[in-house]
């Protein structure tokens, strides 16, 4: 049996059978299985809940099995790009930048100190707003904190799969 290995990025480490046997693809999918679920319950402990809760909503995770691979995954897949991942990413990285509004801009009022009025347009100048967003690490320090039992754990269940094959 012969096994390679492919190192992708500092994160993703794959290992391949040139015919993966049936009896290790199971116990890798046990092992994946396992990780997979603590990872998912650690991001989802640390995750920021916030006003909505639609980064904690969009949280997903699962894993893929195939005669030829296994996989497990854990992402904010299930959400909307600019009202769930941008957001998340923002708390995930932090933002220190500032947003320049370089033209003024009308805007219509219907209010004015919580009462109603006839709309009018009111011309609101240039300005510009940093933002002061910490990084919360809600997704990356679950993962590093687990990532040399996760590696130990996979080249295991390896060594095992090899010894029975």
């Amino acid at each position: 049996m012969e096994l390679g290995t492919s190192l992708i990025g500092e994160r993703r480490v794959a290992r391949r059978f040139q015919n993966f046997p049936e009896a290790a693809r199971r116990k890798f999918e046990a092992v994946i299985k396992d990780y997979q679920n603590r990872l998912f319950s650690a991001i989802n402990a640390k995750i920021p809940r916030g006003r909505t809760g639609a980064i904690a909503a969009a949280l997903q995770g699962g894993v893929d099995s195939t005669p030829y691979k296994v996989r497990g995954w854990v992402s904010l897949a299930g959400g909307d790009r600019n009202k769930v991942i941008l957001p998340a990413l923002a708390l995930e990285y932090g933002s220190n930048t500032s947003i320049k509004v370089k033209e003024k801009e009308g805007r219509l009022l219907y209010t004015v100190y919580g009462r109603y009025i006839s709309p009018m347009l009111v011309n609101v100048g240039a300005y510009e707003r940093t933002t002061n967003i910490v990084a919360q690490r809600f997704l990356r320090d679950p993962l590093d904190a687990m990532s040399g039992q996760v590696m130990s754990g996979l080249k295991q269940a390896l060594a095992d799969a090899t010894k029975e094959v």
